[in-house]
């Protein structure tokens, strides 16, 4: 457990300076009682910062990632930052929560029972601001994950359900056998960078086998799916990493 001090103190001056770099004028600082300001740079540090935060910054395409979220303490915090963001750039208060949680907020846990309560302490906090999220629209999907063992019977059986060709097999065998001990170096795992750029093709191969009518299959896509997303969110890219890893 991260007190809640420390949490604001990491997020206000990871997330919220990041804001602050690309809009200095921006009201978010008066909202951030953690936040320090930046201490002053050699000339040509300041040049290269200004190089890097230049330009506008899409409240929509920050990411996010605590990749040891425990209960969800930080999540909880960037998610109350990022609604002040959003709300500066005119979008509603309704409108905000469900793009704050699939498109801004990542999160990876070796705990299924920590995961699931980061899920509720999220979904929570985005009903204070849109209390019909869960029951209106499309169906919610939180990008907050934990980690699983892919035992080499378990990858034998998913391979044969699948009946995948000699490339899809390739591909996917690479990405199961990552998490052989899946629960035990949980994020710390690293996807090759050849990888990355398969998944998003696998993933929507699963999903088409996942929606089929063969069940046997289906079932199998479902369960390497898991796997399969885990390792896009260990795989992309974030504007902020922010944790408190139990390493």
């Amino acid at each position: 457990f991260t007190p809640k001090w420390i949490v604001q103190y990491l997020v206000h001056n990871s997330l919220g300076r990041t804001w602050l770099m690309h809009y200095p004028e921006s009201a978010l600082k008066t909202k951030m009682p953690y936040y320090i300001e930046p201490a002053q740079q050699e000339p040509e540090v300041e040049a290269e910062l200004k190089q890097l935060f230049s330009g506008s910054l899409n409240p929509e395409d920050i990411k996010l990632l605590d990749p040891a979220m425990g209960s969800g303490h930080i999540l909880v915090t960037a998610y109350e930052v990022l609604r002040e963001i959003y709300l500066e750039r005119g979008y509603r208060r309704q409108q905000c929560a469900r793009l704050i949680l699939e498109k801004n907020l990542y999160g990876l846990d070796i705990d299924l029972r920590a995961s699931e309560i980061a899920c509720f302490a999220l979904i929570m906090k985005a009903r204070e601001d849109d209390p019909g999220i869960l029951t209106t629209g499309k169906g919610l999907r939180l990008n907050l994950l934990s980690f699983k063992d892919c035992s080499p019977e378990e990858r034998a059986d998913l391979i044969q359900s699948l009946n995948p060709s000699r490339d899809q097999k390739e591909n996917l065998q690479a990405v199961l056998c990552l998490f052989e001990q899946g629960t035990l170096f949980g994020s710390l795992i690293q996807i090759p960078e050849h990888l990355v750029n398969e998944l998003n093709e696998i993933a929507l191969w699963l999903e088409k086998i996942a929606t089929g009518q063969d069940l046997l299959a289906s079932k199998a896509a479902e369960s390497a799916l898991v796997f399969v997303r885990l390792a896009q969110v260990l795989g992309q890219k974030y504007d902020q990493v922010v944790s408190n890893p139990p390493y």
